[in-house]
């Protein structure tokens, strides 16, 4: 069996990794020129579909997702790599206590004792995100969008319910509620508008009827008779 012979310590194998993971980094970078995570899936899969001559599908597009996902997971945990070949964790790692695992798909899970529940899969065994990734920020703006630009608890709680864990998802979230344009202008107070200076006729004493004003107003149509006449107020 050749998959018995070929071992991961051997220096075409590391050579490999060492490449897959800079041609992830710098597909992690390129990412930066998308806005918003939908634009993304649809780069990353007319790519995909280019180069697998496909056609469009809905599978394809969640494999672009897993893709964008795997990427940003492979520049931010070196854990990824090491979880891959052997199944094991380094103790210092920030994300030891996740107990995370990597899943069929090559992708970054929160592991747990709940295998076996009925939850939904992604829910029970979320896809772990890094802080201060662009591809996190734009999560995190599709989330808070779905969630009609709701608060960061409800933003958080759209952010589990999509699959994903976020590592320091509440600083992030509230993060980017402050920079949201929609967010500012609904919840901002009210302007309050200063008073200009009093006219000098309102400052300077005088007579009664010094100044007089008279306004005008009409005309109104109104009958004499059979005649039609215009009268005026004043």
């Amino acid at each position: 069996n050749m998959e018995e012979e070929i071992s991961n310590e051997d220096p075409d194998v590391r050579k490999c990794l060492s490449t897959s993971s800079q041609v992830s980094t710098e597909m992690v970078h390129r990412l930066e020129r998308f806005s918003d995570f939908e634009s993304a899936i649809r780069g990353v899969a007319a790519l995909q579909r280019f180069l697998s001559r496909s056609k469009p599908s809905v599978e394809l597009k969640v494999k672009a997702r897993n893709t964008i996902i795997r990427w940003a997971q492979r520049e931010a945990f070196p854990e990824h790599t090491t979880l891959q070949q052997d199944g094991r964790i380094r103790k210092s790692s920030p994300i030891r206590k996740l107990d995370p695992f990597v899943d069929k798909e090559g992708l970054l899970r929160v592991g747990g004792r709940i295998r076996a529940s009925d939850v939904y899969y992604d829910e029970a065994h979320p896809l772990i995100l890094p802080r201060n990734a662009h591809v996190s920020d734009l999560i995190v703006k599709l989330c808070h969008e779905k969630s009609m630009h709701q608060g960061k608890g409800i933003t958080m709680q759209e952010l589990r319910a999509q699959g994903y864990h976020l590592i320091g998802a509440s600083t992030a979230v509230a993060k980017y509620i402050n920079a949201c344009v929609e967010c500012r202008k609904q919840r901002r107070p009210l302007e309050g508008q200063k008073m200009s200076d009093l006219p000098i006729e309102r400052l300077t004493p005088s007579p009664p009827f010094t100044y007089v004003g008279a306004d005008c107003f009409g005309p109104f149509l109104v009958r004499d008779n059979r005649k039609e006449l215009k009268r005026y107020g004043v």
